[in-house]
């Protein structure tokens, strides 16, 4: 149960890391639309574009508005993006990264090979995790010489 859960958690943290990275190419559909919107506001007469860099409600929230405001914004989205995704990697990376927790994937049912490929499947995986539970197995009286052969 406890692999079951380290697998979802490295499968969710990976689609996160990416959909993050997305976010920094294109920002998604509701800051988009606001991004547009905001833009968007600027048009009219002097009048009404003077009333616009003042302020733009979304929402119900006032929005700064301005030829500034949307490199300052983006800038700061940007900014902050990297730092949520740093923190993540940095947070979740042995579920990505730790050869043990990787190498114990060989006995997820879903990643085993069809039938024709099954001869060297695993024979690394083993032998990292043999390497890393060796003295908790010897202690338990496991011959690793024959988990080895099989």
């Amino acid at each position: 149960m406890i692999y079951q859960s380290q697998q979802l958690v490295r499968g969710t943290v990976e689609a996160a890391i990416l959909s993050l990275k997305e976010q920094l190419n294109q920002p998604g559909h509701h800051l988009k639309q606001v991004m547009d919107a905001m833009a968007g506001s600027g048009s009219g007469s002097e009048a009404e574009s003077d009333l616009a860099e003042a302020a733009f409600i979304y929402r119900g929230v006032s929005l700064s508005t301005g030829e500034q405001v949307l490199p300052q914004f983006n800038n700061s989205f940007q900014s902050l993006v990297k730092s949520i995704l740093t923190s993540v990697e940095t947070r979740f990376s042995s579920f990505c990264d730790n050869e043990v927790i990787v190498s114990a994937e060989v006995f997820d049912p879903a990643n085993f090979p069809k039938e024709d490929d099954l001869a060297g499947y695993g024979v690394k995986e083993i032998g990292v995790l043999l390497k890393h539970f060796k003295n908790i197995l010897e202690a338990q009286g496991c011959d690793i010489t024959a988990v080895a052969r099989e």
